[in-house]
């Protein structure tokens, strides 16, 4: 199974299609990496998120796109 990784998602840097939610699916654009949101402990323009990472490693500063119905962008500023 997977990790529970904790981080920061910027969702005004290049940002679209609205907030991050649980359940959602997240692709890094530079690694590849995916996982899925478990939790959110904050869901402003700065969401701090704990995702299930399901393969890969997200990269500091990588832009991450979300699959599914509500599709969005955001950017992962840093682990915590």
């Amino acid at each position: 199974a997977g990790t529970v990784g904790e981080f920061t998602i910027d969702q005004s840097a290049g940002a679209s299609g609205g907030n991050v939610s649980v359940g959602q699916v997240y692709t890094g654009d530079t690694s590849g990496a995916t996982g899925t949101i478990v939790a959110i402990d904050d869901g402003g323009s700065i969401a701090r998120v704990q995702m299930l990472l399901t393969s890969g490693v997200f990269q500091v500063d990588e832009l991450v796109t979300a699959s599914g119905a509500n599709t969005n962008t955001g950017q992962i500023d840093a682990w915590i």
